[in-house]
């Protein structure tokens, strides 16, 4: 294995998801303590923790990268997904590839869609995706989950998947809910972006990608869930005690009830008034967008239902809910040692923040 953070472009792939994860740090802490690399790994996977020297430290593989820019490449290249960006008729419906040239540092696909509008959004989708990845594995740097796991177990590495399990049943659980907190910070990191994008950056980006601004919240609908798919595509996931990780399809819609949790703050102080007068258009788009991750899926053979089992089994999710927001009330939050604060959705502390957003945006600085 070997791990490198420079040698690339600054317009390559690996400087753009550099520069949105150190800068997402950067924003959040006083003090700059970290090292981020990237791995030659091609199993799709991140992982992060804290050094002896107190360093803060986080890895993403090269195969994250390349999952992620392959499928949304491949479902751009599709005549039937996302059909109202740019000319979809002319694509080819040809699956892509990628690969690490490790003497160029550089990725290199074996496709791209022909629309050059279309490749743009597949590139905007497989960033959503990243940003989400990465701003969750520094959820458990910035929430403290590395410190807690260090002090408490001796272990401070927490990776995103395919974790050996040899710890007893409280570390499981503590590591489902830290998991959860995670997912929590990573859903309203993203949420913001999307809704700053369509509150302030319409004109300058997104009317080249978009017939209706309203439409980007379809795109990151399908890049979120494109994540937990991607993850339940290489392994299946089932509840179990004794594991480290929610089923995908739960932390998915867990994951969405935090952004909408955000977003829904948004519009109850007024930051950004578009979001309460064109509710019902972007609700319609956030559920177009996991339709075509479903539709995307299925043609590389999964039959993933995830809208229909949303409906048909929420109780069974709500049960997961309880028990790692149980854990968190009860255990966690009040052991944790952080810089920064994003709780499984609490709306009092939230309402707090919002309060102070609304002053700064009234006065116009926002």
């Amino acid at each position: 294995m070997k791990f490198f953070s420079e040698g690339f472009t600054s317009r390559s792939y690996f400087n753009i998801c550099k520069q949105i994860v150190c800068g997402s740090y950067k924003e959040q802490v006083e003090k700059y303590n970290f090292s981020f690399n990237f791995s030659d790994e091609n199993e799709m996977n991140a992982w992060t923790s804290l050094l002896d020297n107190g360093s803060d430290y986080l890895v993403v593989n090269v195969g994250t990268l390349i999952e992620l820019f392959s499928l949304t490449k491949t479902t751009f290249g599709q005549k039937d997904c996302f059909e109202s960006i740019g000319i979809a008729k002319n694509e080819n419906n040809s699956g892509v590839k990628g690969f690490f040239d490790e003497k160029n540092c550089n990725l290199y696909f074996t496709g791209t869609p022909k629309d050059s509008v279309r490749e743009r959004a597949s590139t905007c989708a497989a960033l959503f995706a990243f940003r989400f990845i990465g701003t969750h594995e520094l959820g458990h740097i910035l929430n403290g989950h590395t410190s807690y796991l260090k002090k408490m177990y001796m272990n401070s590495k927490i990776g995103m998947r395919n974790e050996k399990i040899t710890r007893c049943d409280a570390y499981c659980l503590d590591r489902r809910t830290l998991e959860m907190d995670a997912d929590a910070a990573a859903a309203t990191a993203s949420i913001d972006n999307v809704i700053m994008l369509y509150h302030n950056e319409f004109d300058e980006f997104l009317s080249t990608l978009f017939k209706k601004k309203e439409e980007i919240f379809g795109l990151w609908s399908f890049a979120i869930c494109s994540v937990f798919m991607l993850f339940e595509s290489l392994m299946t996931t089932t509840y179990n005690k004794n594991g480290y990780y929610l089923p995908n399809k739960a932390r998915f819609y867990m994951a969405m009830g935090s952004a909408y949790e955000t977003a829904k703050e948004y519009v109850n102080y007024d930051i950004v008034p578009e979001l309460k007068e064109n509710k019902a258009m972007i609700v319609k788009e956030v559920f177009y967008g996991i339709e075509q991750a479903e539709k995307i899926f299925l043609k590389k053979g999964f039959a993933f239902s995830w809208i229909k089992d949303f409906f048909e089994e929420s109780e069974l999710y709500i049960e997961y809910s309880d028990e790692v927001l149980c854990n968190w009330d009860n255990n966690l939050e009040n052991k944790l040692e952080k810089y920064a604060r994003t709780p499984l959705y609490n709306k009092d502390k939230m309402g707090a923040v919002f309060e102070q957003l609304k002053r700064i945006h009234d006065s116009g600085r926002l």
